[in-house]
């Protein structure tokens, strides 16, 4: 009798040993061992794999080329986000050529811009789409794939040319809607006006249909549109819901609710109204500035400068009805002299829950609630190095982490949300005895790297008796993953206006500052010098993409998750952090022969080789 070989195992089986590999290495080596296992592991053992190391990401059907693909992909940026591998390019208009004698130079802005964007993957071609707000021109681009080194095309629509003035007529928010064959574009402006075009020819144009001009039917006792201030006149937020074919809209504190499944009718009216401010007390601004859909009928309301700032309106047949975050009854319950604060931003985390929501508090807060439960939050996060400074814009990568925007400094902030992680990319490193370098940063008080630590060494891991090795197991450790700040030098950027991304498989993300657009690009250092990661940048017409002017350092800054406020001092940073500073790329030009010299990876390096320490000894 022959003996069954791991080859000749039934495909159920072969399935069960992939769900339960660590890496994708694992995976592959065991679809190699025979043509039978190589069928299984291509016909549905890499979609297994996805769906058990990554099961909170949102993978969409057909994603990439395969479910091979899919695993590539985010394993390699969960690697790149664990050794904080970055690539920054700013995206910036020409400096305008000086003018020759006896003429004028055209007038600008006195105060520049700030970028206003949306990001997604267009559905029936995987191309990513990104649409930003330069004042009031909008610039269009579409790349081939959701890959760095895709191909990609640009276009600008001239918001003169449909009669907005720089200023008054600046676009002030973009969402992004797939409701037909191609994309369309929403786009709101300082003068209350939304637009609705249509992306398709590589080109924005004006759709077939429009939305009602926006005057105060809600309230005719209001004043009247034209005789507000600038800030209460301008779109703040615009929200698609793609399963209701819901548009949510905020100006001043209005919710306007529209809903666009009918793709013929040539006006689209507002079906719902919600004046926010009629629940607050008089002393109270009540502006909206935010709102997600948390399901068809519930929709999340970030608020400014009242006492109860996140609210929740449920959709009703006969109207909407306005709750407060936390409590068992409707608004308007706070007690007198109560603070008045801000909610500048959120997301939800739907694919761990739909009621649960990210939200960034005016007091440098980052709050994760349920809106069932009884509490204002369930848990908080806080920057251990500036835990007060807010942040004005959020990203959400399924439960593992988020991504924040700093309201005072141009900083990118990198949250872990602490939940149980289904994979680590340290698994498929070599054994060490040794500790990852660089060690875990300063926190909570502590003087050595390793105080605390009862550090048994061990030299391999050995899993039929469960025993790991040092370097393993403290790679997985929290305080050897650590939350981190990324800070971008530059005398023109005052703090991250919005942030945006195409999908969960994106390899990049989008900062909208002053004046700039800035494309963070997943990528370690080797993968750029040798030209795998990135390709050649190109801008739009009369823009220019280029390095940070100033240098951009990283501080990690330890565990953002706080027990509570009762610890926030004991658990705050107490001195300062080691300074880590990326290396100037060297990205070649097309067409041309330099070759960059490749990175040496060093075994056992926590952090990307590209990062280079700026100061030596921790004393």
């Amino acid at each position: 009798m022959n003996m069954a070989s791991l080859g000749s195992l039934p495909g159920d089986l072969i399935l069960d040993i992939a769900q339960h590999l660590d890496t994708a290495r694992d995976v592959a080596h065991l679809g190699a061992v025979s043509k039978h296992a190589r069928t299984v592991i291509n016909q549905s053992g890499w979609r297994s794999f996805v769906r058990s190391r990554f099961p909170s990401f949102d993978v969409a059907p057909g994603a990439l080329t395969g479910w091979d693909a899919v695993a590539d992909r985010l394993t390699y940026l969960d690697r790149c986000w664990d050794s904080r591998g970055f690539s920054l390019t700013v995206y910036g208009e020409k400096a305008p050529a000086r003018p020759k004698r006896r003429e004028f130079a055209r007038s600008r802005q006195s105060v520049n811009f700030h970028s206003v964007m949306d990001a997604t993957t267009v559905s029936s071609t995987q191309e990513e789409m990104l649409v930003y707000g330069a004042g009031e021109n909008l610039v269009f681009r579409r790349k081939e794939d959701a890959d760095a080194r895709g191909k990609d095309s640009w276009s600008k629509l001239a918001g003169r040319e449909a009669g907005y003035a720089a200023g008054t007529g600046d676009v002030t928010a973009i969402s992004i809607i797939q409701r037909q064959q191609f994309p369309e574009v929403v786009v709101g402006r300082a003068t209350g006006d939304l637009q609705l075009l249509a992306a398709k020819d590589e080109a924005l144009s004006d759709a077939s249909q429009s939305f009602t001009p926006m005057h105060d039917v809600s309230d005719t006792s209001k004043t009247p549109l034209t005789r507000r201030s600038p800030g209460q006149r301008a779109v703040s937020w615009t929200e698609w819901q793609p399963n209701g074919q819901l548009l949510a809209s905020c100006r001043s504190s209005e919710l306007t609710l529209y809903n666009l499944s009918d793709t013929e009718e040539a006006v689209l009216k507002p079906m719902l109204f919600y004046d926010v401010s009629k629940d607050s007390a008089a002393d109270e601004i009540s502006l909206l500035r935010s709102v997600k859909f948390m399901s068809q009928d519930v929709v999340a309301c970030g608020l400014g400068g009242c006492s109860d700032p996140l609210r929740w309106a449920k959709i009703r047949p006969t109207g909407i009805e306005m709750l407060d975050v936390g409590k068992k009854g409707t608004v308007g319950d706070s007690a007198e002299g109560s603070e008045k604060t801000t909610v500048r931003s959120m997301q939800p985390v739907p694919r761990m829950n739909e009621n649960l929501l990210l939200s960034a508090w005016d007091d440098g807060s980052h709050r994760l609630s349920d809106l069932r439960s009884p509490l204002g939050h369930d848990v908080l996060y806080r920057d251990g190095f500036q835990p007060y400074q807010a942040s004005s814009s959020l990203l959400v990568y399924g439960s593992e982490r988020f991504v924040a925007g700093n309201n005072c400094s141009p900083d990118i902030r990198f949250f872990d949300f602490r939940f149980p992680k289904s994979y680590h990319h340290s698994s498929a490193m070599p054994c060490s005895a040794d500790a990852p370098t660089p060690g875990r940063p300063f926190q909570f008080g502590d003087i050595s790297e390793t105080n605390g630590l009862q550090i048994q060494t061990t030299a391999t891991c050995n899993p039929s008796c469960g025993q790991t090795c040092t370097w393993h197991r403290l790679s997985k450790q929290d305080s050897w993953r650590p939350d981190a700040v990324i800070h971008i030098y530059s005398a023109s950027m005052d703090r991250v206006h919005c942030l945006a991304k195409a999908s969960d498989l994106s390899t990049s993300f989008y900062c909208g500052v002053r004046g700039a657009l800035v494309e963070a690009t997943y990528a370690l250092g080797e993968d750029v010098y040798s030209g795998a990661a990135v390709s050649r940048r190109s801008a739009p017409e009369g823009w220019q993409a280029s390095d940070p002017e100033g240098r951009v350092s990283l501080m990690e800054t330890g565990v953002g998750l706080r027990d509570g406020e009762a610890q926030l001092e004991e658990q705050t940073q107490t001195r300062m952090p080691e300074l880590y500073y990326y290396e100037r790329w060297r990205i070649p030009e097309a067409g041309s022969e330099e070759e960059a010299e490749p990175f040496k990876r060093e075994e056992g390096r926590r952090l990307d080789p590209a990062l280079v320490a700026g100061r030596r000894g921790r004393g």
